[in-house]
C-alpha cells in the first residue's frame, strides 16, 4: 500500500510506551529484511503515553513528565560514574540513547512546548512530532527552535445538518477543521523547520489529495514535496543516501502520468533501490 502511494523508504519504530526504543530506516522492497534495513538505531523515541503497560503509574501527564525527567537524570548520573558499584542495563542503554538523535511524540501544540522545555532543561537536541495544530501557538513553537514532524491527516467535515447534532460539535473542533489545512503553510511562513508524516492516517487513499489541499491553502508546491522527501532525510541524517535523485544516492523514484500534485496524476511505478 505504501509503495503504491509512492513511498520507497520509511522511518519506523514501535509506537508503544513512554520509552519507545529506537527506530530504523527501512526500504519498502521485496528483499529479505537484512537487505531492506538501511540503518538501525536511527533515533530514540519517547512519548507521554504509557501505551500497553499494565503499570498503574504514571496515571497522568504530570506523572509521565516527572517519570521522564527522573529517568533522564538517573541515566546521566549513571553515565557519569567511572566505576558504578552496581551495573544497570536499562540506565546504561538510556544513557546511550540520550547521546543520539531524539524524537518526542506530542499529541497537540501544548505537548510540543512541554517537550521543548524538557529538552531545554537537559540541553538535548531533538525532533518533536506534533499533532497538526501547531498553528494555534505558532510564535511560541517557533521560539523553541525545535524542528517538527507534522502529520497532515486532515480532519473530515462534521455533519452539522441536524441542529441537534451541530450542538455536539464544539467550536474548537470546528476551528481545527477549518485551520488544519493551513498548518503547514503557517509553519513554513514562520520559518519553522518541519517534515511531513503519513502517520495518523487510517489509509493512504487520500494522501496526495490532502497534500494538494495543503498547497491550495498556501504551502508552496515544491516545499510540499520536499517535506515528504528531502526534509525527513535531512532531519534524520541520512540525506547523503536518501531523499533526492542524484548520483550516489539510493535509486528510489516514481514514474507518474502528471505532476505529483496534479489532481489527474496516476502513479504508474515506484522503484525502490533501483528495482521495480
Amino acid at each position: 500500500e505504501l509503495r503504491a502511494a509512492g513511498f520507497g523508504t520509511v522511518f519506523t519504530h514501535r509506537m508503544d510506551g513512554i520509552a519507545r526504543g529506537t527506530s530504523a530506516v527501512v526500504l519498502l522492497s521485496d528483499e529479505v529484511p537484512q537487505k531492506s534495513v538501511v540503518q538501525a538505531d536511527l533515533a530514540a523515541h519517547f512519548s507521554f503515553r504509557k501505551g500497553s503497560s499494565p503499570d498503574g503509574y504514571p496515571g497522568s501527564q504530570m506523572g509521565a513528565i516527572a517519570l521522564v525527567r527522573q529517568a533522564f537524570l538517573d541515566a546521566r548520573w549513571y553515565a557519569a560514574q567511572a566505576r558504578p558499584e552496581e551495573t544497570d542495563a536499562v540506565l546504561d542503554a538510556l544513557a546511550q540513547q540520550l547521546k543520539w538523535r531524539l524524537v518526542l511524540e506530542a499529541d497537540d501544540r501544548n505537548e510540543v512546548l512541554r517537550w521543548a522545555r524538557i529538552l531545554e532543561e537537559f540541553e538535548l537536541p531533538g525532533i518533536i512530532k506534533g499533532g497538526g495544530d501547531e498553528y494555534a501557538r505558532i510564535a511560541e513553537i517557533k521560539a523553541t527552535g525545535m524542528p517538527l514532524i507534522v502529520p497532515f491527516a486532515l480532519p473530515v467535515a462534521y455533519d452539522v445538518e441536524d441542529p441537534y447534532d451541530a450542538q455536539e460539535v464544539s467550536f474548537s473542533r470546528l476551528k481545527h477543521w477549518e485551520l488544519a489545512p493551513y498548518n503547514a503553510m503557517m509553519l513554513d511562513s514562520a520559518g519553522v523547520q518541519f517534515a511531513l508524516t503519513a502517520h495518523g492516517r487510517k489509509d493512504l487513499k487520500d494522501l496526495w489529495k490532502d497534500l494538494r489541499r495543503l498547497v491550495a491553502c498556501g504551502l508552496d508546491s515544491a516545499r510540499a514535496i520536499e517535506a515528504l522527501t528531502t526534509d525527513p532525510a535531512r532531519l534524520f541524517g541520512v540525506d547523503d543516501r536518501l531523499g533526492a535523485l542524484r548520483p550516489g544516492m539510493t535509486a528510489n523514484f516514481l514514474i507518474s502520468s502528471e505532476h505529483l500534485l496534479s489532481g489527474k496524476n496516476t502513479i504508474h511505478e515506484t522503484w525502490v533501490n533501483g528495482l521495480r
